[in-house]
């Protein structure tokens, strides 16, 4: 849903800045998608489902550096060999996409991100926005300089029941909030993101070298390559994952139009309690302090949330 509200914003875009494709009200919006794993590829299904509904979108190209999902993204979008790529570089320097899909871990969103924006590219990026903070204002300021549109996703940010709550809040029906607090409890005894290794994901169908990219080098590993979220290496786990889920509905609901201000204090702690296979805490809570919420709270507020995965 998030990546269609993207089309949405381009697709009233009659004209785009030098470099980039010249589209028309009535043209398509042509998208390259880089990382069609799991997410990714929901983006793909979702894309050409309303490729043949609307017709104003269309998937032109993706980027995979695994074998099977690279097959997998083509033969669902009907792609022609050409335009399926190996190289992320090569599908942002094409010149017939309009708007980039960035789905990847973590520690590859600021630099597939940047090379976009410069590539003259409109960009929608999975949450985590950035790996850290630096890489954040430097994407940051990649969008002001290009004037181009980029939007972070959190899917739930859609959900209508938080633009409703939002509704009920600015009326004034409730009073100004206090605090609102929200929880994943993921209970399992498999572990969060212990997702499917797959069989034939081996270092012949795995590009290990440009999965690690930036990471520091490390001997080929399906765990890391399939659960990476459980690594320090490429992921933030709990805090850029299911923490940011719940906080950015939390803000959308108590937030007035200008948006949450900068936080006054955020807190954290957690621990890795029940699942061992794992360099990030398997159970985080972490508390975000605002001094007021953009009007609608004249004192402190405050936003708890987290997740309970092992307990």
């Amino acid at each position: 849903a998030s990546a269609l509200s993207l089309a949405g914003k381009l697709a009233a875009k009659v004209a785009r800045p030098a470099g980039s494709r010249v589209v028309g009200a009535n043209d398509r919006i042509n998208f390259g998608l880089i990382g069609v794993g799991a997410m990714g590829f929901g983006h793909v299904k979702q894309l050409v489902r309303r490729s043949k509904e609307n017709g104003d979108v269309q998937v032109v190209a993706v980027s995979d550096i695994y074998t099977r999902r690279k097959k997998r993204a083509q033969e669902h979008a009907g792609l022609a060999d050409k335009d399926v790529h190996h190289d992320f570089r090569d599908l942002v320097a094409r010149s017939d996409v309009d708007a980039v899909l960035i789905a990847t871990p973590d520690h590859w969103h600021a630099r597939q991100a940047l090379d976009a924006l410069r590539a003259r590219k409109d960009v929608y990026l999975q949450k985590p926005m950035t790996y850290t903070i630096e890489e954040a204002r430097e994407v940051a300021a990649a969008v002001r300089q290009t004037g181009r549109v980029l939007q972070v996703g959190s899917q739930h940010s859609s959900d209508l029941r938080y633009h409703r709550a939002r509704e009920v809040i600015e009326k004034g029906w409730i009073g100004s909030p206090l605090w609102a607090q929200g929880t994943f409890s993921r209970n399992s005894i498999y572990g969060e993101w212990n997702y499917t290794i797959d069989d034939d994901g081996n270092e012949e169908t795995i590009d290990w070298k440009a999965f690690l990219g930036p990471a520091p080098r490390r001997p080929f590993s399906q765990d890391r390559y399939f659960r990476w979220r459980k690594y320090w290496d490429y992921s933030g786990g709990i805090a850029t994952d299911l923490l940011y889920h719940k906080l950015a509905p939390l803000l959308v609901a108590v937030t007035g139009p200008g948006g949450a201000p900068f936080p006054t204090r955020v807190t954290a702690h957690g621990g890795i309690y029940v699942h061992k296979d794992r360099e990030v805490p398997d159970s985080y809570a972490t508390t975000v302090e605002y001094e007021n919420f953009d009007g609608h709270q004249a004192g402190r507020g405050f936003l708890p949330a987290g997740q309970a995965d092992g307990l």
